[in-house]
C-alpha cells in the first residue's frame, strides 16, 4: 500500500498539470551539502557514542565489589535503553545522556525570497513515543521518569519516517514556499556539533552561534506554499546561503534585479541598494572627471 502511494506521487508529481510549466514538481537537483555532512545528512554511530563498560566501573575480578559493578553495569545499560537517564538508586549519579543529534539538512528548493529552504530534523529523544496518556499513566503510578532511550527514540523516529504529510506535500501543494527564519538547537545533547574523529554533524559549521554555551543554527524553513505567480513576484533579497543579498556585491545584485523585473526596477529596489549604486556612479564620473582633465 505505501509503495502503491509512492508510485502514485511521483507520477503525479512528473506530470504537466494545467499551465504548469515545470517538469517535475518534486526536487531533482542534489541539494549540495558539504562533504563531511553528506546528502542524506550527516554519519551519526550511535555505538561509538556509548559508555563503555569500563567507562562506568566495571571490571573483570572476582570480588563481591566487581560483581556488584557489574550489576551496575548492567542497570546502567538497561536505564540507557529504555529512560535515557537513571530510573533508580543503583544508576543515580551515573553518566547518563540522551543519544542522537539535531540539525538542518537542505530540502533541494528555493524559498520565495531566495534562499535555500532546510528542513530541521530532530533525533535527540523527546519522551513522546508512546504518546501523551502513557505518561500520565506513568507519572499517575509515581513514576516520572520519561522514556527518551535508545528505544523510545527509534519508535519516535520510526513514527516520523512514516508520517505521510512529508510524502503528499510536494503532491497537494504548490511546489513553491514561502519561508520563515527559524533558530533551532544543533548537535547533540551535550553540545558537541563533531563526531570525536572530527567529522561535522552540521552543515556549514561556520554559522553556528553559541546561546548560554549550546550551539543554534538560524535557517530558513517553509511556512506555507504560494502560487508561482507570487513566488516569481516576490522580491527576492536574500543569497542562496540566508544573508541579506543587499550585502553581496552591489553591481551582481542590481543588474540580476533589472533582469528579473526591469519594469519595477526602481519600485522595488531597495533603497540602500539604490544609495549604493548612486554611490558607485558618482565616484567613477569624479575618477573619470579627473583622468580626462
Amino acid at each position: 500500500m505505501s509503495f502503491a502511494i509512492f508510485a502514485l506521487t511521483v507520477r503525479m508529481a512528473t506530470k504537466q498539470i494545467g499551465a504548469e510549466t515545470r517538469g517535475n514538481m518534486l526536487p531533482t537537483d542534489q541539494p549540495s551539502q558539504s562533504a563531511a555532512f553528506g546528502v542524506l545528512g550527516p554519519d551519526y554511530d550511535y555505538a561509538s557514542e556509548l559508555v563503555l563498560p569500563g567507562e562506568i566501573g566495571v571490571r573483570r575480578k572476582g570480588t563481591l565489589g566487581a560483581v556488584m559493578d557489574g550489576v551496575r553495569g548492567v542497570n546502567y545499560y538497561m536505564d540507557a535503553i529504555a529512560f535515557g537517564q537513571s530510573s533508580n538508586s543503583m544508576t543515580k549519579g551515573m553518566p547518563f545522556k540522551r543519544y542522537g543529534i539535531n540539525y538542518f539538512i537542505k530540502s533541494g528548493q528555493q524559498c520565495s525570497n531566495g534562499a535555500d529552504m532546510y528542513s530541521y530534523i530532530e533525533l535527540i529523544p523527546k519522551g513522546d513515543s508512546l504518546g501523551k496518556n502513557f505518561q500520565r499513566g506513568m507519572a499517575s503510578v509515581g513514576f516520572k521518569t520519561e522514556l527518551r532511550g535508545l528505544a523510545p527514540g527509534i519508535i519516535e523516529d520510526a513514527k516520523a519516517g512514516m508520517d505521510p504529510m512529508a510524502l503528499m506535500k510536494p503532491l497537494f501543494g504548490t511546489g513553491y514556499a514561502r519561508c520563515k527564519k527559524v533558530t533551532k538547537r544543533v548537535g547533540d545533547e551535550s553540545g558537541r556539533i563533531k563526531d570525536s574523529e572530527g567529522n561535522s554533524w552540521v552543515d556549514n559549521p561556520k554559522t553556528v552561534q553559541y546561546i548560554g554555551g549550546l550551539p543554534y543554527q538560524t535557517k530558513w524553513v517553509r511556512d506555507v506554499d504560494i502560487d508561482a505567480e507570487e513566488w516569481t513576484d516576490t522580491p527576492k533579497t536574500m543569497n542562496p546561503d540566508g544573508t541579506p543579498r543587499e550585502e553581496s556585491f552591489v553591481g551582481n545584485t542590481a543588474v540580476e534585479f533589472f533582469m528579473d523585473k526591469p519594469d519595477k526596477f526602481l519600485d522595488e529596489m531597495p533603497l540602500s541598494q539604490l544609495l549604493k549604486i548612486a554611490s558607485i556612479l558618482l565616484i567613477a564620473n569624479i575618477a573619470v572627471y579627473k583622468y580626462r582633465y
